[in-house]
């Protein structure tokens, strides 16, 4: 019997699907994400922040705790932090 598949070198697509445990090489799904609040202020998060997050300067709450990711306000804008240093470091 032949395996169709490569065990060592794994794609993208089945590393996401199968469960943290059984991985062959850990990877974390939480990450720094940039949110973007209605004044137009930039916060610093974590995307499994456990304290509820408001805007340092018109006090919005941005982000609420909801046991694992924690859940952001429709009215605000999100990136994550990798493609915003990116994106800032293509400007100079």
């Amino acid at each position: 019997m032949f395996i169709q598949e490569d065990l060592a070198n794994p794609t993208y697509s089945k590393i996401q699907t199968t469960c943290k445990k059984n991985r062959l090489f850990t990877e974390l799904r939480s990450r720094m994400i940039v949110v973007k609040c209605v004044c137009n202020q930039l916060e610093f998060c974590y995307s499994h922040s456990q304290t509820t997050i408001p805007c340092s300067s018109c006090g919005e709450v941005l982000m609420t705790p909801r046991g694992g990711r924690a859940q952001i306000t429709e009215t605000c804008l999100v990136m994550s932090a990798d493609k915003y240093f990116k994106r800032a470091r293509g400007r100079q």
